[in-house]
């Protein structure tokens, strides 16, 4: 960006880019923070004088239910004398109700209207000399309950923190948790075995001296052919593009069915439109509400192909279409790349190293997604969008293009949407620029692009509009499915400022930080393809992927050294490329906190913002390789053995046991056929795998449970510290009705592994099952303990209570179940059961008996329990 550049912006434009950049951006953050502070619908938990505190559930990977949580907050305190006054000061996420010594303190009106409100209050006239006690009683629809308290009384201090205690809808009392801390797994939680990258260094090191030769030894080729070929830039190119092609073409046969984010769910879709030929309705299925256009064409294939979704060859089908979608947004970058350094091929050539290689554009081509489709598209559009800004006099053909490209990404993703006005912004500036007055120009440049689009890519929009009042509904949207909610539910201050597990522990560590978040799914798969087990998530090579995370700090730092060189001097082309990364940097930050889920930062949302952050690498690469030979060559062999690491990390082993058994997890799930084939393969290669073994005994269970039993026998002698053998073992026992050994291993598997809901499910069930009901309470807190927001253990636990005689606190679990799923006809006739006993409450526990019977009137024993229930009446 020299001052010849024909594409530099006059003095003062450039000014007004040297303060207006910084003072959007500002401007964006305050908004956002504004939202943070006062918005009560955005769940981020403020700063204030009390600290947040949760219970301590343990960090979970699986989707919450929007079950209505019932959290209590206690703690005791001495005073030495009575305080004449005593100021508090609390908040709470969303609703409460505070009580000093049992005596309900009334919250201030505009508190109650807005949970992040504080006002003060006088509670001295509650208090005693001596001992007091404070209990705060909480409901919370999406996500874990959370509290932040201050009492001053004098010299006296009493702030929320971790010696409070917490129980959250009826689970065990545990001390309160720091809503900012977000606790280690223990064992039997699935983030417990998590690969960390000292104990997969000490496992791959061997081979990490190995990349390093392979390394050195490609930059010396690459040195040495550089200064005697002409055609050095085409080797690279066919180079390149062999050893992309090459890994796809080895992976696809081993790539589980359905494997990806939510990708069952994109089969399902397109399965639809293949066997119905028109489009779902929106809310028919998880990823209905998506634009249509890779569905249509995925359909369309297929029925070319005479297959079918979920079959292997369908499969290979919609695999073989990722990757020639691939294949073309690689060359629309490269493209896209010459037009922002013309007469350059070191950049352009540097920049496509990046996006080929690009972890998250790797699995991404690996998996069943919209997602690289709208990239595509959109990157066909910033071309376009950068050759109307390069030329001087360009065809109003073209204008008619970017409209029909803008609107095919549109018809492929709602992110598409934030590509439009960056690049008809960056078109009305040229005309700024060029002081163009003529209305007719400013319509054929910017009005006719925008008509075409919409027209084109709008009508899936307005559909959504129409019939949910937001056009860019989605899944997160509780007027389209029942409401939902990940860990951890409520975003803090410390969840943006932080940033380091990605390079210790990376997957998952978007429980930890926004910025691992990205990091994590930027340079690796860090959620696993959306899989939430061990054995059937991807089968990457993973010791060698938690390295690279280390080592993609090299290419990190080139991008990052490109944004800062742009930012000192931009022209107009680039203008263009940063407002598509700021929007959709933007747009990322927006969605974690209007929807605070782990799952939903991804790197690669921003995926169609790649041509930018390719750009911005190439520009850091040519900065740094231009501090010397020593340097040049020491970034050289850094790169290079990323490069060689990453595509050690993606080339799958066939014969591994983790590429096994995940495919015949995934086949025994979504393919038709005998599910029991692929374990029975898996075991002849791999006889003492242990969760080989369960997934078997698992599929056999439903016909031959004995059979089962026996092969989990020989199993737990195998590995007796597995507790979900034990688990599984406990369960297909039950099938065979040896009900107290199936007990005595349940209990055992929840020792093993306390953080295993699983277990503590099936101890609860079984504990049930044999009339055990003070054993089936107890499981049941320690299962509300792990995941409050599960009905069976509501019900569970109330069944039980109810057989112990505890009606009044069986009705309590009954009537939460009701609130979230008010058919649940068991349920409901259980809590009319109880309420018959309860003083004034026979009325209703008829009406309750009713509704169940009407909800299930094969039911001929709770149809004679009613009759003999009216008629002692």
């Amino acid at each position: 960006m020299s001052a010849s550049d024909p594409d530099s912006l006059p003095p003062r434009w450039q000014a007004a880019w040297h303060w207006g950049a910084p003072a959007l951006t500002l401007a964006a953050l305050a908004l956002l923070a504004w939202h943070c502070v006062f918005n009560p619908n955005i769940h981020f938990l403020p700063p204030g004088s009390g600290k947040w505190i949760v219970y301590p559930l343990p960090p979970q990977l699986e989707m919450y239910s929007g079950l209505e949580l019932t959290g209590t907050f206690r703690r005791a305190f001495v005073l030495p004398e009575k305080p004449s006054a005593a100021l508090l000061s609390w908040r709470c996420l969303t609703n409460g109700e505070l009580r000093v010594n049992g005596v309900v303190v009334p919250r201030p009106v505009s508190s109650a209207k807005n949970w992040k409100a504080t006002l003060p209050l006088d509670i001295g006239p509650l208090l005693k000399q001596g001992a007091n006690q404070i209990s705060v009683l909480l409901t919370n629809q999406l996500g874990p309950p959370a509290l932040s308290l201050e009492l001053k009384t004098g010299n006296f201090l009493l702030t929320s923190d971790e010696t409070w205690e917490v129980s959250v809808s009826g689970s065990n009392w545990r001390a309160a948790q720091a809503a900012a801390a977000t606790p280690r797994p223990g064992k039997g939680n699935e983030l417990y075995l998590l690969e960390t990258t000292p104990d997969a260094l000490r496992r791959c090191w061997p081979w990490l001296f190995l990349f390093a030769a392979i390394s050195v030894g490609g930059v010396a080729l690459l040195q040495y052919y550089l200064a005697r070929t002409v055609a050095f830039p085409k080797m690279i190119l066919v180079i390149m593009a062999a050893a992309w092609v090459l890994l796809f073409l080895h992976n696809f046969p081993s790539i589980p069915a359905a494997c990806g984010f939510d990708a069952s769910d994109h089969l399902d879709y397109v399965s639809y439109v293949q066997n119905h030929h028109r489009l779902p309705h929106v809310g028919e299925g998880w990823e209905t509400f998506q634009a249509p256009l890779y569905y249509i064409l995925s359909a369309t294939l297929l029925s070319l192909g005479h297959c079918e979704a979920f079959q292997p060859a369908g499969l290979v089908l919609l695999r073989f279409l990722s990757l020639a979608i691939g294949a073309v947004n690689l060359a629309l970058i490269f493209a896209g790349l010459r037009l922002i350094f013309p007469g350059d091929w070191k950049k352009p050539l540097t920049g496509l190293v990046l996006a080929a290689f690009l972890p998250a554009q790797i699995y991404l081509l690996h998996y069943t997604t919209n997602e690289t489709l709208s990239a595509m598209f959109v990157t066909g559009a910033l071309c376009v969008g950068l050759h109307l800004l390069r030329a001087k006099q360009p065809g109003w053909g073209w204008y008619g293009v970017l409209g029909i490209v803008l609107g095919l990404a549109l018809l492929s993703k709602v992110s598409a949407v934030l590509a439009v006005p960056a690049i008809l912004g960056a078109l009305a500036v040229k005309l700024m620029l060029r002081r163009e007055r003529a209305p007719l120009v400013w319509l054929g440049a910017v009005g006719a692009p925008l008509l075409i689009c919409l027209l084109m890519g709008g009508w899936p929009y307005l559909k959504l509009w129409r019939d949910y009042g937001n056009p860019l509904a989605g899944s997160w949207d509780p007027k389209m499915f029942a409401p939902w909610w990940q860990a951890k539910g409520f975003q803090t201050p410390a969840y943006y400022f932080s940033f380091g597990d990605s390079l210790t522990r990376p997957f998952f560590s978007g429980l930890h930080s926004f910025w691992d978040a990205i990091y994590s799914t930027l340079w690796g798969d860090g959620l696993w393809g959306g899989k939430v087990t061990l054995e059937s998530r991807p089968p990457w090579n993973y010791d060698l992927m938690t390295v690279g995370f280390v080592l993609a700090l090299a290419p990190t730092a080139l991008v990052l050294t490109g944004l800062v060189r742009v930012l000192r001097a931009v022209n107009l082309p680039w203008l263009l490329l940063l407002a598509v990364g700021w929007l959709f940097a933007f747009a990322i930050l927006d969605m974690s906190l209007k929807m605070p889920s782990y799952a939903l930062i991804k790197a690669f949302h921003g995926l169609p913002a790649l041509l930018p952050f390719c750009a911005l690498g190439a520009l850091g690469f040519e900065f740094w390789a231009g501090r010397g030979k020593v340097t040049r060559y020491f970034l050289g062999v850094t790169l290079g053995i990323w490069l060689v690491n990453l595509y050690a990390s993606f080339w799958i082993r066939p014969k591994a046991v983790q590429s096994e058994l995940s495919s015949a997890i995934a086949a025994s799930l979504y393919l038709k056929g005998d599910s029991t084939a692929g374990f029975l393969n898996v075991l002849n290669h791999h006889p003492n795998d242990s969760q080989t073994m369960i997934w078997l005994a698992t599929s056999e269970a439903r016909m031959h449970p004995q059979q089962a039993v026996q092969r989990l026998e020989q199993a737990i002698k195998n590995d007796p510290a597995n507790a979900r053998i034990e688990s599984e073992l406990a369960w297909d026992l039950a099938l065979c009705d040896r009900l107290d050994e199936a007990v005595a291993h349940a209990k055992r598997a929840y020792e093993q592994a306390p953080e295993d809901a699983y277990a503590c499910q099936i101890w609860c069930d079984l504990a049930l099952r044999r009339h055990s009901y003070e054993e089936a309470v107890t499981a049941g807190r320690c299962e509300l303990s792990l995941n409050p927001t599960d009905s069976q253990a509501h019900f569970n636990l109330g069944v039980a209570l109810m057989n112990l005689g505890q009606s009044a606190e069986a009705i309590t679990y009954f009537s939460t179940i009701l609130k979230a799923k008010p058919t649940w006809a068991e349920a409901r006739f259980c809590r009319g059961l109880c309420l018959l006993g309860q003083p004034g409450k026979r009325a209703e526990g008829l009406a309750d008996m009713k509704e169940a019977v009407r909800l299930d009137p094969a039911n001929k024993d709770w149809q004679t329990t009613l009759q003999n229930a009216r008629k002692d009446n």
